[in-house]
């Protein structure tokens, strides 16, 4: 007899505790404003956005150029063809075909090297476009162009070096290029000639075995690598980073940092191999990436999402099939300065930036001034282009006040476009050529005005543009999805607060810095000191919150406000003494309308020091679940590879991954209990339970590991806890060894509550624990097995 039965549904309780005074919190950041709801777009770019795609094949391998203001998509080529196809657009979102010079429509290549293609990218220098491919993935041609739609004709031979090939060029003008490998991202020197000089392996750059899909962004001084592992039919094919500080050609250079993009759902999964491009607002970055439709082919389509920085923490908040926000245009843009106004010597733009702005030039022509901060004739701002000298000048009351100039290092052709971008906010300025930091000022002021040019008929203009973001400000004007680093806040009050640079810490008492160096913190010191940001939320409901701060702030209180709304006191929960200077915590619910929002967070007397925050659905109440698995259950259970009914129970059969989810993935603290029995001897294989887990993958070329959660797993030789998280994995972060005898019934207890796992194997025969600082907060509960046959009886889930 089934004895099935789900219990009453309890209610959460005792999350928010109190309302705080709006005099003591919330009235100095009150009266915000609106906030406009943004346009959205899909991922999984179709025809209508992306049209003649390779059938049944798509857009593999994105990768998208920036170039005069403009979006130029190319991709790999469907195998056993030959030729490469590419796209155009102005928002990053609808693209239309280019087609190179004596070509079919669409291609901008049909060179004899181009079979089968992979991963073709391009770069701009020096007025010739220059495209790596790698034939069939058998080594790699350059080829090269006057024109981004092509034709693209080859200047080298096969120079080998594995697949998935990527320039670089760093800002002392020196180029690079990068390639997969199995044991981490390779980097090479190139010459003036385009032959490969030195070359390195990369350390702390591989995703678990076989790394592709580099690309590399230099920001604010910081060195960005991205990469996707292992293999493009796999679910769970994913993209992660690692950063550097300082340099990018040493092997010890970058320090790992965290996996960026991952979904294994039915929809919307295998979402790898992605190059990253300046947004339209000149200051954003937005990452291009595809997802997997189906093994075949394999077919793919082309997605997007933007990127988030707090120093060398980069985040993608929302990678998701739907709702995802249109990037944003620049305030002022002209494609050809023909909108421009004629005001003396000046040809300038129509409006004025603000305090904060990007300005950008695209022309032809030495011997070039392009204007900023103009008021008048008297009072503006210039950069001067002459001979691969640059200089930035100020002009007050028709005197020169300040000038600053630089020399390039290679000698560069101006009868090709070139750009130039400068950037100032708080006192604070750089001025790029050609995507290139050449010029970096502090503590020289620059005033809101008009841009343009002081004219010049050996020079002709093309796109130029201004937007009031610089330096990172549009991470604090974006609406924010799923997740935000607190620095990046829309406005802020702060008495005595401020934002505080991570450094490396050595290791005290035991502990071990788990934060990344070079990233920030926004720490909060006296009451009232807040931050609000903008947010959107997806659909009505009940939200988690999720904090990761300073590990000393167990049992502090912070203040949560949504817009106007009453706002709620939340008691931080405590570590548990748990190692590590950072850990993230569960706090507590709150209840949110679908569209735009402020999320307001305070201080509430004590000291917080926040790195970021999420929120994401739940639930209002904790199921308990009772089935002694006699049957198979057909409502809440997800079953994943070969389980069967066997002697009254579940049978998971020898040799397989097996995974068995009960409820939905809102699950966050509970017991769990269920009688395990093995079949057979077990000595390496194991079976357990598998707690606040997601994204799990089963293609040939996954692992044991590949899945996010807690496995708390037995054998005839061990009991363990496991964290696994692909690549990222702790196998045996805590294991005891045990006699488990096969063909008899053995019962395991799981507790999870907060940070802390303890599980009881026999009703305390061993009991272990385990306690994760930064680990998962929420997901789902279920069965797990990595290849031990097994049946389970008598599980019961309780809160």
């Amino acid at each position: 007899m089934n004895k099935s039965k789900f219990l009453s549904l309890l209610f959460l309780s005792g999350l928010l505790v109190g309302c705080v005074p709006t005099q003591d919190t919330s009235a100095t950041l009150n009266n915000l404003g609106t906030i406009e709801t943004p346009e959205f777009y899909t991922n999984k770019y179709d025809e209508e956005k992306i049209p003649n795609q390779w059938t049944a094949y798509g857009v593999g391998d994105p990768f998208v150029l920036r170039w005069n203001g403009r979006y130029y998509l190319y991709c790999s080529t469907k195998n056993f063809e030959t030729g490469v196809r590419a796209w155009v657009s102005d928002d990053l979102v609808h693209y239309e075909q280019i087609t190179g010079e004596g070509l079919e429509t669409g291609y901008v290549t049909n060179d004899p090297c181009t079979f089968g293609a992979y991963a073709p990218e391009v770069m701009y220098y020096n007025g010739y476009f220059y495209m790596a491919q790698s034939q069939s993935g058998n080594g790699h041609y350059i080829l090269r162009s006057e024109k981004p739609e092509g034709p693209f004709v080859p200047i080298t031979g096969n120079f080998g070096e594995s697949i998935d090939g990527s320039f670089f060029i760093d800002d002392d003008e020196q180029i690079y290029f990068l390639r997969a490998s199995n044991t981490g991202i390779r980097i090479i020197q190139v010459n003036e000639d385009f032959t490969m000089g030195s070359s390195r392996t990369l350390d702390n750059t591989v995703l678990g075995g076989w790394t592709e899909g580099p690309y590399m962004l230099k920001r604010d001084g910081n060195y960005y690598l991205t990469y996707t592992g292992n293999h493009v039919t796999s679910e769970g094919y994913r993209i992660a980073y690692s950063y550097s500080e300082d340099e990018v050609f040493a092997r010890d250079a970058f320090t790992e940092g965290e996996g960026i993009i991952l979904s294994t759902d039915a929809d919307y999964n295998g979402l790898g191999h992605s190059s990253t491009v300046l947004g339209p607002d000149l200051d954003s970055y937005y990452i291009a990436y595809h997802n997997l439709n189906s093994s075949g082919g394999p077919n793919r389509s082309n997605n997007l999402a933007r990127l988030s920085f707090s120093g060398t923490e980069m985040i993608v908040e929302h990678a998701e099939l739907n709702q995802n926000i249109v990037p944003n245009r620049p305030t002022f843009e002209t494609n050809d300065g023909s909108i421009l106004e004629k005001v003396g010597n000046f040809e300038l733009s129509t409006t004025s930036t603000g305090e904060v702005f990007s300005a950008e030039y695209n022309f032809i022509g030495n011997n070039v001034q392009t204007v900023f901060s103009y008021i008048d004739e008297n009072n503006y701002s210039y950069l001067n282009l002459d001979s691969d000298t640059l200089s930035i000048h100020k002009i007050e009351n028709s005197s020169e006040k300040f000038t600053e100039s630089v020399t390039f290092n290679k000698n560069y052709d101006y009868s090709k476009l070139h750009t130039l971008r400068v950037a100032y906010a708080n006192e604070k300025t750089i001025v790029y050529f050609d995507n290139l930091n050449k010029i970096s000022i502090t503590e020289e002021t620059f005033a809101p005005g008009k841009i343009g040019y002081i004219s010049n008929s050996n020079a002709t203009w093309k796109y130029t543009a201004f937007s009031d973001v610089a330096h990172g400000t549009s991470c604090n004007n974006q609406i924010h999805q799923n997740r935000f680093l607190a620095t990046n806040f829309s406005h802020s009050v702060f008495s005595t607060s401020e934002v505080i640079k991570n450094t490396y810490i050595e290791e005290t008492d035991g502990r071990y810095y788990n934060g990344k160096s070079g990233s920030y913190d926004l720490n909060l010191k006296a009451k009232g000191d807040g931050a609000a940001y903008k947010i959107y939320v997806e659909e009505d409901g009940r939200y988690g919150i999720d904090l990761t701060l300073l590990d000393d702030h167990g049992d502090k209180d912070v203040v949560i406000q949504i817009d106007d709304n009453e706002a709620f006191r939340y008691v931080i929960p405590s570590n548990n003494n748990a190692p590590g200077y950072y850990y993230k915590t569960y706090i507590g619910d709150i209840e949110m309308k679908k569209g735009t929002h402020y999320f307001k967070i305070y201080s509430d007397g004590d000291d917080l020091r926040i790195h970021d925050v999420s929120y994401y659905k739940t639930s209002n109440s904790n199921p308990t679940f009772e089935n002694d698995l006699s049957n198979y259950v057909t409502t809440g259970a997800r079953y994943i590879n070969s389980w069967k009914l066997r002697d009254n129970g579940h049978y998971a059969l020898a040799g397989n991954r097996n995974l068995l989810y009960f409820g939905d993935d809102t699950l966050r603290d509970c017991t769990i209990e269920v009688d395990i029995e093995f079949v057979g001897e077990t000595q390496t294989s194991t079976c357990g339970v598998i707690l606040r887990a997601a994204n799990p993958a089963f293609s040939n070329y996954d692992s044991n590991t590949s899945i996010q959660g807690y496995y708390v797993a037995v054998n005839n030789s061990k009991f363990l806890i496991s964290k696994c998280n692909y690549n990222n994995s702790e196998i045996d972060a805590t294991v005891t060894p045990v006699k488990s005898e096969s063909d008899v019934i053995h019962h395991l207890k799981v507790d999870i509550r907060g940070n802390v796992i303890t599980a009881d194997l026999d009703n305390g025969k061993e009991i272990i624990k385990y306690t994760d600082s930064i680990g998962f907060t929420h997901g789902s509960f279920g069965f797990y097995t990595d290849g031990a046959a097994s049946i389970y009886r008598n599980l019961k889930i309780s809160y």
